[in-house]
């Protein structure tokens, strides 16, 4: 008998056992696999917890977040105010430096639009100097009012924000 004959024989005799093995392994690694991508048990949830960050508690929470809102809004835009009062200051001292009586009207256009600029600015910066985010008012009806109040002003800057960028800044560009 030759040597192949012998090794075929051998692993033909043992051959059902190793498919059996084979298949073990492979269940045993599908088992481990699943196992493994078993998600974390969740935390319990109460009413409390589930609905607590989505749904303010009281109508301090709720005029908080609406002004926070409102600054989130405004804050990304500041970068662009600031730019935009370079750019117009840097127009304005064009306009002076090349001296002709044409420009005079585009000239006092953009001086507007720069103190429209910086107006909208100084908004934002003094709304945020006296912004309180934790009031120290005794009752919660106290602190929504401030907060309401708050509001109100924060809808103001965010306005003269939006306003000065969009309208009349676009003769900068």
């Amino acid at each position: 008998m030759s040597l192949v004959t012998k090794q075929s024989g051998i692993i033909g005799n043992f051959a059902p056992q190793i498919n059996r093995m084979k298949t073990t392994v492979w269940a045993l690694l599908v088992l481990l696999s699943l196992a493994a991508c078993k998600s974390t048990p969740k935390e319990e949830t109460t009413p409390e917890t589930s609905t607590a960050a989505a749904i303010p508690a009281t109508l301090e929470d709720s005029m908080y977040k609406l002004v926070i809102a409102m600054h989130d809004e405004a804050m990304p835009k500041m970068n662009q105010l600031i730019g935009l009062q370079k750019t117009a200051q840097q127009q304005i001292d064009s306009l002076k430096a090349a001296k002709n009586k044409a420009n005079d009207l585009l000239l006092i256009r953009l001086e507007k639009v720069k103190l429209q600029l910086a107006a909208a600015e100084k908004g934002m910066n003094d709304w945020m100097a006296q912004f309180e985010p934790d009031p120290q008012q005794p009752t919660t009806e106290e602190r929504g009012a401030y907060f309401k109040d708050q509001y109100e002003k924060a809808k103001v800057m965010r306005d003269n924000i939006f306003i000065s960028l969009d309208s009349e800044a676009a003769i900068i560009r």
